[in-house]
C-alpha cells in the first residue's frame, strides 16, 4: 500500500561511496480514490490499476481499494506465450490491473484494449 525504501548513499569528490542509511517512505492512495471507483464500477465501468510500484505493492494497493488483485507484470505482457494476440488480449482483459509499468507498456495496455473494441480513459 505505498511502502517503499529508498537507500541513500554519498561520497566525497570521486572517492568511494558510503551507504548512509535507508528513508522509509508512504505513499498511499487519495482517500476519495476507494470511493470513486466504487462510484466508477456501478456505473459500469470497468476499472483497471496501471502503476510503475512494484507487484507486491500494487497487490496491497489493488485491495485497499477495493479492486481485483489479478495484477500482472507488465514486462510479462511481451514473453512469447502472452504475445500470441488471442493470449494478449485475455490476459489483458481480464486483469484488474498492471505492475512495474514503463510508458511503452501503458501505451500497448491502451493500444490493445482499443483495437478490441473497448473505450479508455
Amino acid at each position: 500500500m505505498g511502502f517503499r525504501s529508498l537507500g541513500v548513499a554519498r561520497a566525497q569528490g570521486k572517492g568511494k561511496w558510503k551507504f548512509l542509511g535507508v528513508l522509509p517512505l508512504f505513499d498511499p492512495p487519495r482517500a476519495e480514490a476507494r470511493a470513486t471507483i466504487a462510484t466508477a464500477r456501478q456505473m459500469g465501468v470497468t476499472v483497471k490499476m496501471v502503476t510503475g510500484d512494484a507487484l507486491a505493492i500494487a497487490v496491497e494497493t489493488a485491495k485497499t481499494l477495493g479492486m481485483g488483485t489479478n495484477i500482472l507484470v507488465a514486462a510479462a505482457l511481451a514473453t512469447p506465450r502472452i504475445r500470441r494476440p488471442r493470449t494478449l488480449v485475455k490476459s489483458i482483459e481480464s486483469a484488474d490491473g498492471f505492475a512495474q509499468v514503463f510508458p511503452e507498456h501503458k501505451f500497448r495496455i491502451v493500444e490493445v484494449l482499443q483495437q478490441h473494441g473497448h473505450i479508455v480513459a
